[in-house]
């Protein structure tokens, strides 16, 4: 909104010092760049490459520039072997990782994240929040839409609680990781502790989420750059 979506919008918002409204929304992607809670839903192309290529193409970049950045962008994320690949050949879970690995390859300031680990299984979440630490060293703004909270230990400076859109109750991270569990559970949030997990389920054999493409899924949600909601969706910033 409102370059797609007709709205009556009051207040502001600032993306790295810019207004997202009134700017041209190609000049957007030139700051930000974002992955869906599905990632289907974001593909223009049919194959990995092809991907992880399309938003430089569409500014003109060099080839070679392109390259570099979609191979150092599979190679952060651990899709390098699925370079020549059809999209419509990959697990849910491996979707996930191209969606990551274009939003990183863009090189933006700013990634917004809704549900990125929707598609994990435990272990690809062990190595996705490794991938996060390494990304918010690089000096980038990480904002997080999650169900899942556990992995964002250490990692989320800002916690925002939302109730019908509206702020409500803000927290460091130490803070919010350091609620008790009766709190935990009066808000609606899925745990704050890593899970246990089978050696199974952690290399994500049998149907983990992995495995899995659509299915239902539970909707406690969390935000991270960070920030949440009563209601159990949350955002949070690294």
């Amino acid at each position: 909104m409102p370059h797609f979506h007709d709205a009556e919008l009051t207040g502001s918002v600032r993306v790295a010092g810019a207004d997202p409204v009134a700017e041209d929304i190609a000049e957007a992607g030139r700051t930000s760049a974002t992955v869906f809670q599905n990632p289907r839903t974001q593909f223009f192309t049919s194959d990995v490459a092809g991907e992880l290529a399309f938003r430089d193409e569409n500014y003109g970049l060099d080839p070679e520039l392109i390259r570099a950045r979609s191979a150092r962008a599979a190679e952060q994320v651990g899709i390098s072997h699925l370079l020549d690949r059809s999209l419509h050949q990959l697990s849910g879970g491996e979707l996930q990782k191209v969606a990551c690995a274009q939003a990183i390859a863009g090189g933006t300031d700013v990634l917004l994240l809704d549900e990125p680990t929707s598609n994990l299984s435990p272990g690809a979440i062990d190595e996705f929040t490794g991938l996060l630490g390494r990304l918010k060293a690089e000096g980038r703004t990480i904002v997080v839409a999650e169900h899942r909270l556990y992995f964002l230990r250490g990692l989320a400076d800002r916690v925002v609680l939302l109730d019908g859109g509206r702020i409500v109750r803000r927290a460091t991270g130490e803070e919010f990781f350091a609620i008790g569990e009766a709190e935990r559970a009066s808000l609606g949030l899925r745990t704050l502790h890593r899970p246990k997990t089978t050696g199974a389920e952690a290399s994500g054999r049998r149907s983990s989420p992995e495995r899995t493409r659509g299915g239902a899924r539970q909707r406690t949600r969390l935000a991270s750059p960070l920030t949440m909601s009563p209601s159990a969706t949350g955002a949070a910033r690294c």
